[in-house]
């Protein structure tokens, strides 16, 4: 297992007794960065606003960037907030194409 990490993780865990033990460590330092990214990746989308007289769809596929990356974080966007989400996004759109006719 040391033979795939990096340098500097090799140095820390060359002396470790066991795999599980080297296991339980990584997995606590990454979590806690994963932790991390999900705050901020929430946080981004909670603050997400469309400016006034901007385009709706460069908003939109931002605002889809953040849910896809909650995903792959494993902090996906529950199918109620999701449902919520996309009916009011199809309603800005409706008013932005009529708006425009």
């Amino acid at each position: 297992m040391l033979a795939t990490m990096n340098s500097d993780l090799q140095k820390q865990y060359e002396n470790v007794a066991s795999p599980i033990e080297m296991i339980t460590s990584l997995k606590a330092m990454f979590q806690e960065q994963a932790r991390t990214e999900r705050y901020q990746m929430v946080k981004s989308l909670v603050e997400c606003k469309l400016p006034k007289d901007a385009p709706v769809s460069p908003h939109v596929i931002k605002m889809m960037g953040y849910i896809d990356n909650l995903g792959k974080l494993d902090c996906p966007i529950s199918q109620e907030l999701s449902y919520r989400h996309h009916t009011a996004v199809t309603a800005v759109e409706l008013r932005s194409v009529h708006h425009e006719l």
